[in-house]
């Protein structure tokens, strides 16, 4: 017999960047399993086994492109049960604390999909307390991405903003909280411009919640660079991000209509 969990609320999707969804459903069973179709991308999600307070699942992703993936990675929502087992992948940011996503990319040996080819992945997630669901949402990255828009690029900068600003409450004495984590390194690539995405790893804490922030609300080939300014005589940081592909960058605070001084805080 089929194992069952009753879900407590609506399941309500399994999406794509381009925007798929699933119907919703009441129960969570093994061997449960949809089909998705996008650009680009075929996906299936299936429930590989429900074992008391533990729910296996896998997801299959096909490359129907006709062009070489390089990189793929997914990024499901935070969730309040743990995250674990993973096979086949791994997981970008293990002790990430401030992002609402958790996100899952390749695991270096399954990097590449030719046109038509699949690659396939589980994890187990560690339910005690009866509320585990089917994700909302999961995010699907790769190198075939398209260009991001303005407001995409203005979205992942301001996320980027408030990511570093959780570094200076790190920092006892309000006095110099920012002026320590300059001096520091703490922003050591970022606040000269740095590029982003799940293939780049940064040892300096605040550069690698940067990546991370820009990795998950931006797409493609992207770069960001930290910087401080005065907004009415406060000392502030400040966030731009730029499309490579398009030369478009986004800021916060004041967000842009893509165009601005790469490395000089934009007045609009």
């Amino acid at each position: 017999m089929k194992n069952n969990k009753k879900i407590i609320s609506s399941i309500t999707a399994l999406a794509l960047a381009c925007g798929l969804s699933m119907s919703a459903s009441a129960e969570l069973y093994e061997g449960q399993s949809r089909a998705y179709k996008g650009v680009g991308y075929m996906a299936k999600y299936e429930v590989v086994s429900v074992n008391g307070y533990y729910t296996t699942v896998k997801i299959t992703l096909k490359n129907t492109s006709k062009k070489k993936i390089n990189h793929w990675a997914v990024a499901l929502k935070k969730v309040p049960w743990k995250l674990h087992n993973f096979e086949n992948c791994r997981i970008f940011n293990p002790h990430d604390v401030f992002s609402v996503y958790s996100s899952i990319t390749d695991c270096g040996t399954n990097a590449s999909l030719a046109p038509d080819e699949c690659v396939s992945f589980c994890y187990t997630m560690e339910d005690r307390y009866g509320q585990a669901k089917l994700p909302e949402r999961i995010l699907a990255y790769s190198d075939l991405d398209k260009s991001n828009t303005v407001e995409e690029l203005n979205t992942a900068a301001r996320e980027c903003c408030e990511y570093a600003d959780y570094i200076l409450r790190y920092y006892p004495d309000p006095a110099t909280a920012m002026d320590d984590p300059f001096r520091e390194g703490v922003y050591e690539k970022s606040q000269k411009g740095m590029k982003t995405g799940y293939t780049y790893e940064y040892k300096a804490r605040g550069d690698e919640v940067i990546n991370i922030a820009a990795s998950q609300y931006s797409r493609g080939d992207i770069s960001a660079y930290l910087g401080r300014t005065k907004i009415n005589g406060v000392d502030c940081l400040f966030v731009q991000i730029r499309d490579d592909r398009t030369g478009k960058i986004g800021q916060y605070p004041n967000p842009t209509d893509g165009t601005a001084e790469w490395g000089k805080f934009t007045q609009n």
